[in-house]
């Protein structure tokens, strides 16, 4: 599948609205913390908590792709770090929970 960002074939993540990207584009082109589709302007950004440290990044069907974190500063920081879909939790396999990223945050 292509990129809709630099139009070149390869491994790419497809996104919630149909749209597929280079993870590495997507990487690149994040200018806004609410990460909207290239394409179709439509929000993509979500939020995850993983072990007391907020992120926000795409669900992609494989994992949490992370592009900002939220720093004890209160502070959105770039970042590049993926969480898997899954967590434990005294043993028992749990999913975890996406808040969806629809409009302004303020961090306090």
């Amino acid at each position: 599948m292509r990129c809709q960002i630099c139009f070149k074939k390869g491994r790419t993540i497809r996104m919630q609205c149909g749209h597929a990207y280079h993870a590495e584009c997507l990487r690149k082109n994040a200018s806004d913390w609410q990460l909207p589709c290239f394409k179709c302007q439509c929000p993509l950004a979500k939020a995850v908590e993983d072990g007391g440290q907020w992120y926000i990044g795409i669900d992609t069907t494989r994992q949490f792709d992370c592009m900002y974190k939220i720093s004890h500063e209160n502070l959105i920081v770039r970042t590049e770090k993926c969480i898997p879909r899954w967590h434990r939790d005294n043993g028992r396999l749990l999913r975890r929970v996406f808040l969806p990223i629809k409009n302004n945050i303020c961090v306090s």
